[in-house]
């Protein structure tokens, strides 16, 4: 089957009797649970049963599950915040799984009925070669027994395995579809945004402060001050989530006239990462939109004499330039201190620069320590929580290369560079505006994007799937 010819492809459930058979086991499982969450007044699983409803039914048809999971994963962690209003925090939550759930659902059903469609050009195109083997080979790691044991994989599975199937999902999405997508992110870009700025002034709210006790982590904290999260799960999923909203409303902006309302969303977006007090995802927007903003130049030589200029420049000012002494007495002058600290002191003695780059240089040895790698639940949560052996997981490229190791990187980073050699070529030749976005957005995989992140991962790979089918 032509790759082009996606107009054809059955995009409902079209083997009916399966649609019908499962529309109608919704309905009594969820009118179960409610029956049973009603007598026994219990509000989680009464949420989580609406929540398997609405997005199940959804899910029955490929585009309509990647929108409804794309709209319920920025907001996940907040559900399961609000639901300690009226239930108990428990450590484990069956809300963080209602998305892998569905996403293995459709999977699978892509893989019964469209199998030669998602992977049918082994052959042809390398970017499908190689995510199909880095697949394999996720799958295998989670198998690996170094980690600790298989449910520590399994674990760990979530953090890998699930957002690569969305790679798959974006053989399914058209222009159009995407044009959505991209919308409904800046949309979503724009709301948490202000609700992590309303955490920056306002402070949390009673059920947050209750998460923030028992099940918080440490790097919360700012010099005594509670850093944002907004409604997500950590500070770091919502600045990388808003950084990637930031570059889409500026290519969007800059794309047409209409669109320059989204300058606005721009600013606050910008402003709502300087307040986080986090530094690498607000150098990531700015580098980001530099990236974008070069390549319009189109010549290759050009633009990295551009690129090279810059960083020059940066370095220049960084050594050079000296920040003044900030009193720290309210959480805005804490985030503040913080994020400029690092933003125009990055090179200082203290600056938690040089603890980054110890942790990639203990994670790349690793990888050499251990060729065939970790396992997928040795970087992450999951070996603390399930007792297996962690070992560094500090950002996407560390845990990959502690993961997965030598094969893992290999398959990892010849896919990447693939996706951004043919997105670049394709906007070189024709200016396509979706693979000079995608290009920016994969590049920043490379610094500050890290795939395991539960609202992000799922977004970057479906970006990337999209252009790998039409490459």
């Amino acid at each position: 089957m032509k790759f082009s010819n996606i107009k054809k492809i059955p995009l409902i459930l079209n083997e009916r009797n399966t649609s019908r058979l499962l529309f109608p086991l919704f309905i009594a499982a969820a009118s179960f649970f409610i029956g049973k969450a009603i007598v026994d007044m219990n509000i989680r699983i009464a949420i989580i049963t609406v929540l398997m409803f609405v997005i199940g039914v959804c899910c029955l048809r490929i585009q309509a599950g990647v929108f409804a999971l794309l709209l319920y994963l920025p907001f996940m962690a907040f559900l399961r915040r609000y639901i300690y209003v009226y239930n108990p925090y428990v450590s484990f939550d069956p809300i963080l799984i209602i998305s892998s759930i569905f996403t293995i659902f459709m999977f699978l059903y892509l893989m019964v009925f469209h199998l030669n469609t998602i992977v049918g050009s082994f052959k042809e195109k390398p970017i499908i070669r190689f995510v199909n083997l880095l697949f394999i080979w996720f799958f295998l790691e989670m198998l690996n027994p170094i980690q600790g044991g298989l449910i520590v994989g399994i674990t760990g599975s979530l953090f890998f395995i699930i957002p690569i199937i969305w790679f798959y999902f974006g053989r399914f999405i058209d222009k159009e579809r995407l044009n959505r997508i991209l919308y409904l992110t800046v949309f979503i870009g724009l709301i948490v945004a202000l609700y992590g700025l309303k955490q920056n002034f306002l402070g949390y709210t009673t059920f947050e402060k209750y998460w923030v006790e028992l099940g918080g982590y440490g790097a919360l904290s700012i010099r005594g001050w509670l850093r944002p999260v907004s409604t997500f799960a950590s500070s770091q999923e919502y600045t990388t989530y808003i950084m990637i909203a930031g570059i889409i409303s500026f290519a969007l902006a800059t794309r047409n006239i209409k669109n320059l309302p989204l300058l606005a969303v721009l600013c606050i977006i910008l402003y709502a990462l300087v307040m986080s007090a986090t530094r690498g995802a607000l150098l990531g927007l700015i580098l980001g939109m530099g990236i974008y903003t070069i390549l319009g130049l189109k010549r290759p030589k050009i633009i990295a004499l551009a690129f090279l200029v810059i960083i020059i420049v940066y370095i220049g000012l960084a050594t050079k330039i000296s920040i003044p002494y900030i009193n720290v007495t309210t959480p805005e002058a804490a985030y503040l201190s913080h994020t400029t600290s690092g933003i125009f002191d990055p090179f200082a003695k203290g600056s938690t620069l040089w603890l980054h780059w110890k942790g990639i240089m203990q994670g790349f040895l690793m990888m050499f320590k251990y060729p065939v790698g970790h396992g997928l639940g040795s970087s992450t949560l999951a070996a603390a929580k399930f007792g297996g052996e962690g070992v560094s997981g500090e950002g996407f490229m560390v845990s990959l290369f502690t993961s997965t190791g030598i094969i893992g990187a290999m398959f990892f980073f010849t896919l990447l560079y693939f996706l951004l050699r043919n997105s670049f070529m394709r906007y070189v030749s024709n200016g396509d505006f979706f693979s000079k976005l995608i290009f920016v957005i994969a590049f920043e995989i490379l610094l500050t994007i890290d795939l395991r992140l539960y609202s992000v991962g799922p977004l970057v790979w479906l970006l990337l799937g999209y252009q790998a089918y039409r490459s």
